[in-house]
């Protein structure tokens, strides 16, 4: 009985001996490839793995020419930039924007169109109105971290599909 008993602490001691031992290693590899590669904007892939073609790039690093940009520039004069304006849904009676209105999500859908084709444009009309947006959204949020319209409480309701 004492013979098994010794075993199991033998074993339990060298199996510590090798996790500590294999981690030393790893820490001093990490503090010499500690510089980022690839990508200097986000981090992806990092090393010895195959470049992603597809990484993000900031918003507005790409701008539109010719065709594309005369199409944002439309909805910039067309129903986006005046739908504020126009329908009272989207209008400060929002619930994300401090209203009774819309509590779910055709604001934050229009909101999110808004937002991109005004920092694409580099449009001070249309940063202005999606500023408002995320201003309420950010001076709103709750003490739990929650961010929505202010009748949906602290968002901690269990029928909420968030």
């Amino acid at each position: 009985m004492q013979m098994k008993q010794w075993l199991k602490r033998a074993a339990s001691l060298l199996l510590a001996a090798v996790m500590i031992l294999g981690v030393l290693p790893a820490s001093v590899l990490a503090e010499e490839t500690a510089e980022r590669e690839g990508n200097q904007n986000y981090y992806s892939n990092q090393g010895e793995l195959v470049d992603d073609a597809f990484t993000m790039l900031p918003l507005g690093a790409v701008q539109p020419e010719e065709w594309l940009r005369e199409q944002l520039l439309l909805q910039k004069e067309g129903l986006l930039g005046n739908m504020q304006d126009n329908y009272p849904i989207y209008s400060d009676s929002n619930g994300w924007r401090g209203g009774s209105g819309d509590t779910w999500e055709k604001g934050p859908y229009y909101f999110r169109g808004l937002m991109q084709t005004a920092f694409i444009l580099n449009d001070e009309d249309l940063k202005a109105k999606a500023m408002e947006w995320i201003d309420w959204t950010l001076d709103n949020q709750r003490k739990n971290g929650f961010m929505g319209p202010l009748q949906d409480g602290e968002g901690d309701n269990k029928t909420w599909d968030w």
